[in-house]
């Protein structure tokens, strides 16, 4: 279900306009994102997939691809998709997303270290991962792990599951060096 109606007035919602015609309520797209958030947490995530899709289309089209509105959207969307299933989708998506917050927001924004630490998991996700790709993973995750300690610290709640991301990369990698027929 898309969201056709302002949450405020009710009026018919244009989901790419940045406010509703009636109440000027800002950035109705945003309640349509809060509504695929509370999909996917009562497991509707194909139907929070299809609403995340619209958003994210709806933010590059009102604010553009370097936005940081449109580039936290992206870091949703890549997180239904692959809660969704759709991981090699997400994997491409991430590959081209990434990139671009570095460029817009900083390699050492929140956002940008969200988008990375998700790609890399998304590169070894696969039991049939390349080499590359898990030698790409287990750099950009120490590479995020550096950042994340030192901006947002050792006791934030996500460097622990970070930190589980590494080892898991790291024994993902020692399994596929030693696997029979690799050099």
């Amino acid at each position: 279900m898309i969201l056709t109606t302002c949450a405020a007035c009710a009026a018919p919602l244009a989901h790419t306009a940045p406010r509703c015609v009636r109440c000027q309520t800002r950035y109705c797209i945003a309640i349509q994102g809060n509504l695929a958030n509370s999909y996917q947490m009562l497991g509707r995530v194909e139907e929070a997939l299809r609403i995340e899709r619209d958003v994210y289309s709806g933010y590059v089209k009102l604010n553009g691809e370097e936005a940081r509105d449109t580039l936290h959207e992206a870091l949703n969307f890549a997180m239904t998709l692959r809660k969704a299933g759709h991981k090699p989708e997400a994997k491409e998506f991430l590959r081209t997303r990434s990139p671009v917050a570095d460029r817009a927001l900083g390699r050492e924004n929140y956002i940008s270290l969200r988008l990375r630490w998700l790609h890399a998991n998304s590169l070894c996700d696969d039991a049939d991962a390349t080499l590359d790709e898990l030698v790409q993973a287990e750099a950009t995750l120490k590479s995020v792990l550096g950042s994340w300690r030192r901006i947002m610290g050792a006791s934030h709640p996500d460097t622990i599951p970070l930190e589980h991301a590494v080892v898991r990369v790291q024994a993902a990698l020692a399994a596929h060096q030693s696997a029979p027929g690799d050099s």
